[in-house]
């Protein structure tokens, strides 16, 4: 257990930590591993709701559970986009 906290506090370190990295780059780069964390979050949650527990497949005809999933996955789907969308705004690339 300590080694995996070792490797965490190391590449938190390494990532977040380093004295030489400009702010600006500093905070794009964490607005890149935020964007990505988030994906993967919902990605999981999705995945384990719709195969893991079986909601995202019709055995015959739909049912409530597969009704509620659906809704569910695209209203957080959009909810997605629109996290995103915010968090990005206003950023805009420059060219020295």
């Amino acid at each position: 257990m300590t080694t995996v906290y070792n490797y965490l506090q190391r590449t938190y370190f390494l990532i977040f930590c380093h004295i030489n990295m400009e702010p600006e780059v500093r905070e794009f780069l964490v607005k890149i591993v935020q964007s990505i964390s988030m994906g993967l979050v919902w990605l999981l949650i999705n995945m384990s709701m719709g195969i893991y527990f079986g909601f995202a497949f019709f055995e015959g005809s739909p049912t409530l559970g597969n009704y509620i999933y659906y809704i569910a996955f695209l209203s957080s789907l959009v909810l997605l986009i629109l996290y995103l969308r915010k968090k990005w705004k206003g950023w805009e690339e420059t060219n020295y």
